[in-house]
């Protein structure tokens, strides 16, 4: 049995993240590996002694009435997801956060491959702090494979020109590379790499039934009223315009519900209030994702200054470009035209079978080669 290693961002209670994770590792499980989930301690306290940074940084997570760094707030997120991320992440190695730290954990386990991704594992602004780690540096190549899968840089262009051509060496290093958008293939060509693939984010590539597993009961709404979900990342006034424009123009019989990053709602209750929508209105790209998972009506806010190509490439692969509503919102008839019009799902069902088959060969040509 072959053992794979799998690196994410830091767990930082991002509900799209922790769902992209346990896709993957699901995935892989099915498909006979033993998975184990390479411990990322991110930015934090990389200068201080190993031994005083844990001391500080547990202090820091336990203490209330302070959110130093944001590491309490990402504490108590992501304690209320470990007791559900264990069920499918069983394998964690220690939490490593210098170059010495992740070798010693890649040269303990005995990898067969490393796999760095999804998500935005590429963004500079999430990986300035330590690029290297994010391109597998502290994996030996002569041993272990070096995969990239679905990785996102999160935007349409690489944002570091002049640090290219220290990340060309590292990622000739990999064995095979993909990337989560279409645009990111020619940042990769750019960076060195011609041979990068276009493969699906890992929630879509498992079979929807993991997601009927995981949502829970809720309870039932008066009858003849539906719902009306929203998940807003980026709160904007322009976007609380949008949401109450809408729910006006869907009527009075909708319930409005609303998620945000500061929702303390479960993992599980994350996905059911997805699965017993009627409505969807999302900035997000998994929000976007989980809407055609579960075939929802739904409009998705893009920004171009966030990083627009995640939407595009996500929609325009299934045709469905027409959900997405760009910038600032200052179009009624636009909206009230999205909502009177049911999105159609017809391209979804004919192609996402072939890309689902197209990605799952590709990761396991990649691990097996």
């Amino acid at each position: 049995m072959k053992h794979i290693g799998i690196l994410n961002l830091p767990r930082d209670g991002n509900y799209g993240g922790m769902l992209q994770a346990v896709a993957l590792h699901s995935f892989l499980n099915e498909k006979g590996y033993r998975v184990t989930s390479i411990g990322n301690d991110g930015p934090q306290g990389r200068r201080l002694n190993p031994a005083l940074k844990k001391v500080i940084v547990t202090l820091l997570e336990r203490v209330p009435g302070q959110n130093f760094n944001g590491i309490r707030e990402r504490y108590e997120k992501t304690s209320r997801h470990e007791k559900f991320l264990s069920e499918y992440i069983v394998r964690q190695t220690r939490k490593a956060c210098s170059e010495a730290e992740f070798r010693r954990a890649a040269s303990r386990e005995k990898f067969d491959a490393v796999i760095v991704g999804s998500d935005q594992v590429w963004r500079w602004d999430y990986i300035s702090y330590d690029p290297s780690r994010y391109f597998l540096s502290f994996v030996d190549s002569m041993h272990t494979r070096k995969i990239a899968y679905a990785a996102s840089f999160g935007m349409d262009h690489w944002q570091a020109p002049d640090m290219i051509e220290e990340i060309k060496p590292l990622l000739a290093d990999f064995h095979a590379v993909s990337t989560r958008e279409q645009s990111g293939v020619p940042i990769c060509e750019a960076l060195g790499r011609t041979d990068c693939r276009h493969v699906l984010d890992p929630t879509l590539l498992v079979d929807a039934s993991l997601y009927d597993r995981i949502t829970v009961p809720q309870s039932k709404e008066v009858s003849g009223t539906k719902r009306m979900l929203t998940y807003i990342l980026d709160r904007a006034k322009d976007k609380s315009q949008l949401v109450g424009d809408a729910r006006e123009m869907l009527g009075k019989h909708y319930v409005l519900r609303e998620l945000g990053l500061q929702s303390d709602a479960s993992v599980s209750e994350w996905v059911s209030e997805f699965k017993h929508a009627d409505f969807i209105v999302t900035d997000s790209f998994h929000g976007t994702v989980f809407a055609i998972i579960f075939r929802k009506n739904f409009i998705a806010l893009g920004n171009s200054g966030r990083g627009l190509s995640r939407f595009t490439s996500l929609l325009g692969g299934f045709n469905l470009e027409s959900r997405l509503l760009l910038n600032e919102y200052d179009d009624k008839s636009r909206l009230q035209e999205l909502i009177g019009t049911a999105v159609d799902y017809s391209t979804v069902d004919d192609v996402l079978p072939k890309l689902q088959s197209d990605s799952a060969d590709f990761l396991l040509g990649a691990i097996e080669e």
